[in-house]
């Protein structure tokens, strides 16, 4: 009986493992020293490591370690892996095939020029970016990692015109490293790593500053209409319309013989004629008579 339920408690183990296997989602196939890459589009070259010279890429390959594979300035082309992941090379660009570590077994797709997009189907690769930049008489090392966590992720790597790597994630997770910081992004976040600085982690732009100008354009009437009603108040009461504005001169002392108020306002006065030459006065008396003389005695 005991020897029975182990041969049964083993097939259904075995069962299990089978069934497990069968399921599980394709991987990336990775040889001891090679990965299969196939031309899906455009054109390709294929540089064996230690040749001379490169071989157009036709069909399907196998890439060994430090083997590499570049583009054109005319034209770009797009690879497919084994577990239908795409690696999309703009023109000029350059890969390199690398193992990530001694304990990780995982192939490493080395950009060192141009622009790749990744559509990850699984998490069984990672790409990197790797350039040597001299700066302030040392070389820095441009060596950022990328590695898909969430399926499918679609993620674009490059190198700018100054020698710093740019990564942004449209779809999915993905970690991303350097030998000094590490972060994740999501979709719509990016990183950056410029020579000389640590990796910078650049989150999506928040839909706060776009709302926020509105309320701003909404004040425009409002300040206007403030500032039309205003002086309107403030000029009426200082007119008033009174009787006052004109003074009224006091009236002439009382003199005797008047009779009755005088006029508040005397009618103004008329225009008299000039005076002419007068003619000399004429008396009307008589001289007066003189007065006699004395005559002498006989």
């Amino acid at each position: 009986m005991r020897i029975g339920a182990r041969v049964t408690r083993w097939l259904v183990l075995t069962a299990l493992v089978v069934g497990v296997t069968a399921c599980s989602e394709p991987t990336v196939e990775v040889n001891t020293t090679a990965v299969l890459v196939t031309l899906k589009e455009g054109q390709a070259f294929f540089w064996r490591a230690g040749s001379q010279e490169s071989i157009p890429l036709v069909g399907t390959v196998e890439v060994d370690w430090d083997d590499r594979i570049l583009t054109t300035s005319d034209q770009g082309a797009t690879l497919q892996l084994s577990d239908d992941s795409l690696i999309h090379l703009d023109p000029s660009s350059r890969l390199t095939l690398r193992r990530s570590s001694s304990a990780d077994r995982r192939p490493s797709f080395r950009l060192t020029a141009g622009k790749v997009r990744i559509t990850a189907q699984s998490t069984d690769f990672m790409v990197e970016t790797y350039r040597e930049v001299p700066l302030s008489l040392r070389i820095e090392l441009i060596n950022m990692f990328l590695e898909p966590r969430g399926t499918p992720s679609d993620f674009t790597v490059m190198f700018d015109e100054d020698d710093s790597a740019k990564a942004r994630v449209d779809s999915g997770v993905v970690d991303v490293h350097t030998a000094e910081g590490q972060g994740t992004l999501k979709a719509a976040w990016r990183a950056e790593l410029v020579p000389g600085q640590p990796l910078l982690i650049i989150p999506p732009i928040t839909p706060t500053s776009t709302a926020s100008r509105t309320p701003t354009a909404s004040s425009t009437p409002t300040a206007t209409h403030t500032f039309t009603t205003t002086p309107t108040r403030t000029r009426v009461p200082t007119r008033p319309p009174t009787a006052t504005d004109t003074p009224i001169p006091a009236p002439p002392p009382n003199t005797p013989g008047d009779s009755g108020p005088k006029p508040t306002n005397p009618p103004a006065p008329q225009p008299t004629t000039p005076p002419t030459n007068p003619l000399p006065p004429t008396s009307t008396s008589e001289p007066p008579t003189p007065e006699p003389r004395p005559t002498a005695t006989q």
